[in-house]
């Protein structure tokens, strides 16, 4: 009798126990991230900067130009939808421009010269139509990290001069463009978040006509970008 007597009070602290556990959790929850679960579909903006662009032009079998490029800008937006918890897939438009910050030429794998600093005018400039997919890691707080990248078209641009005869790139082309990276998502409601994130973009293979007629049918333009863009959710 004894023994069932102290198992019964024991057996009823325990329950007791359990019972204020159980209401203290969900009394008092722990922070959690906003969520976005019940959004299917999101548009976004983004505005930044390009780094460290590289416009490489090969001319024929031994000579070639590269041209380091100033510091440029983009901007650009997506529509995307989310397709599970982890993945999410958009297609983006954007647009990025560069100055010209230094040109060298090499022939035959030697300098020949430069890198001579660019004075003349003008620009490069390259518009993205990709197809992107971004796996997405949540969390237990309003951040959420993703990496990734994606592929499509771009149109690039070159018009510029320079020098006494005004030498310069007059006209582009359309060719493959993809680009990887990844980022950081803020939920500052669950409609509304920023995004900041690095994309490195790669366009291969173009064609660009010179002043004086001439086809380079082997140029690409590459660039680090940094942005930050504000994401509107469905």
């Amino acid at each position: 009798m004894k023994t069932s007597k102290y198992l019964a009070i024991s057996a009823l602290f325990f329950l007791t126990g359990v019972a204020q556990a159980a209401d203290q959790v969900i009394a008092e929850p722990p922070p959690v991230a906003v969520d976005v679960s019940s959004a299917k579909f999101y548009v976004s903006a983004f505005g930044g900067g390009a780094l460290g662009g590289k416009y490489d032009v090969v001319w024929g079998p031994d000579y070639r130009e590269d041209y380091d490029l100033d510091t440029g800008w983009l901007l650009g937006g997506t529509v995307g939808a989310y397709i599970t918890p982890w993945l999410r897939a958009e297609a983006e438009l954007s647009y990025t421009s560069f100055g010209i910050d230094t040109v060298t030429g090499i022939r035959n794998g030697v300098t020949e010269f430069g890198p001579d600093d660019f004075d003349g005018s003008g620009e490069i400039t390259a518009t993205y139509l990709l197809a992107n997919a971004w796996v997405q890691l949540p969390t237990s707080t309003r951040f959420t990290p993703y990496a990734g990248g994606g592929f499509g078209g771009a149109w690039v641009n070159p018009d510029w001069s320079w020098g006494p005869g005004q030498y310069g790139h007059v006209d582009g082309d359309t060719t493959f463009a993809w680009q990887v990276g990844g980022g950081v998502n803020f939920a500052m409601t669950e409609r509304w978040g920023v995004d900041v994130g690095y994309r490195y973009k790669a366009v291969e293979g173009f064609n660009i006509t010179d002043v004086n007629g001439e086809i380079a049918t082997d140029v690409d333009l590459t660039s680090h970008n940094l942005q930050l863009g504000v994401v509107l959710n469905f």
